[in-house]
């Protein structure tokens, strides 16, 4: 019975150690898992919910809202002075898909503005305050801006509207041919004051620009330095023009989540960008650039100098298993490469000398005295097994 006592006791203790040793690298796990999510949905409009706003407050994190032809009157915000009206905020990240552009409209309130609200206020139909989001293929009436744009990494295209603002970063506005400006209200069909922000297929309405660093579509300056941005200023109306624009569009790529910090890697390129990827075991990055053939392509990449680094400046860039010496910049927080090759398909390869750990070094000595202390337990019981 004594031998069995003592056995119990060491076996209980091997436990206890274990657990108190592993801890922090369990605690440590389970604080960069990322939750699981559930799959992304598609809730249709009228069909699982007769209001959008009924569809968006049951929608989760990547879900899809699809909006079926007809029209959709969006009951009228709360005045009370306030500077910004909110017709429906989108606060997670959704796509909002109409099923067409022209005939899938979105009726908010007649204007009953007066005094202070009529004159200082802003009517906002759709305000995205999440990032990554899509609004596509509707018909927005009855705002001073139709679309509001807070987030990053957003995409409009095909929305019939007055106007639209966008204060976020690195979004892509498509298609604007059919926004329609009132004159009565805003001169201005586009309203921008964030930066890295792409315009493709502009067909000329005024903008006003204090924002940075915006691609146009209709832009044909140099780029002389290949820093990415023109050398001339491209001409946004009479009196508005963008001193800084971008030679090509602006591609951000999500690299990861480490310590509870999401990384993006930029890609400035005036190839098709696509399958990116970020391996921090190999200290490489990957993606594939596609372009019409004999046409010279060109990519600069921004990359996080926590995520991945270079020990003096020894990058190493392949354009389809091919070197070539990309004009390196920095700063204090990012890391800039700058290429040229020959278009077609070609896969680029960037590799770095110092990615981000997936797990801080600490975590590995408690693991080894886990073990060490494990097999001299072991020893113990197999050793007094023996004597017995």
């Amino acid at each position: 019975m004594f031998h069995n006592l003592k056995k119990n006791k060491t076996i209980t203790l091997l436990a206890v150690t274990i657990l108190v040793l592993g801890l922090p690298f369990i605690l440590y796990s389970i604080s960069e898992t990322e939750i699981m999510k559930a799959e992304p949905k598609t809730i249709v409009v009228p069909d699982d919910f007769r209001k959008i706003v009924d569809a968006v407050g049951n929608a989760t994190e990547g879900d899809t809202i699809f909006v079926k032809k007809g029209t959709y009157e969006i009951k009228s915000p709360d005045v009370n002075d306030t500077l910004l009206l909110f017709g429906i905020e989108i606060t997670k990240t959704l796509s909002i898909i109409g099923e067409d552009p022209e005939k899938t409209v979105i009726v908010f309130p007649p204007d009953t503005r007066y005094g202070f609200p009529l004159l200082f206020s802003n009517k906002l139909g759709f305000y995205f305050s999440a990032d990554n989001c899509v609004i596509s293929s509707l018909t927005i009436k009855n705002c001073d801006f139709g679309v509001c744009l807070h987030g990053n990494r957003a995409t409009v295209s095909n929305i019939i509207t007055s106007s639209m603002t966008i204060y976020g970063n690195y979004c892509n506005i498509i298609e604007n041919s059919q926004l329609r400006p009132d004159p009565h209200t805003y001169y201005y069909p586009i309203y921008v004051n964030g930066s890295f922000n792409n315009y493709v297929q502009n067909k000329g309405f005024s903008i006003r620009c204090k924002g940075s660093y915006n691609y146009w579509d209709g832009y044909s300056g140099l780029d002389i330095n290949g820093d990415g941005i023109g050398d001339t200023p491209y001409i946004l109306g009479e009196n508005s023009q963008d001193n800084y624009p971008l030679m090509a569009p602006i591609t951000s790529f999500d690299a990861g989540t480490w310590k509870r910090t999401h990384f993006h890697v930029e890609v400035e390129s005036n190839s098709t960008v696509s399958d990116f990827s970020f391996n921090p075991e190999s200290t490489l990055i990957q993606f594939i650039a596609d372009g019409n053939e004999n046409t010279t392509g060109f990519c600069r990449v921004t990359i996080p100098k926590e995520l991945l680094d270079a020990n003096e400046g020894n990058w190493t860039v392949t354009v389809e298993g091919n070197p070539v010496t990309p004009k390196i910049n920095e700063d204090t927080t990012n890391t800039y490469l700058y290429f040229t090759y020959n278009h077609s398909t070609k896969t680029v390869m960037i590799r770095g000398t110092a990615a981000i750990p997936e797990f801080p070094s600490w975590t590995i000595l408690p693991l080894f005295l886990v073990a060490v202390l494990f097999a001299v337990i072991l020893r113990k019981q197999i050793h007094s097994l023996s004597a017995t």
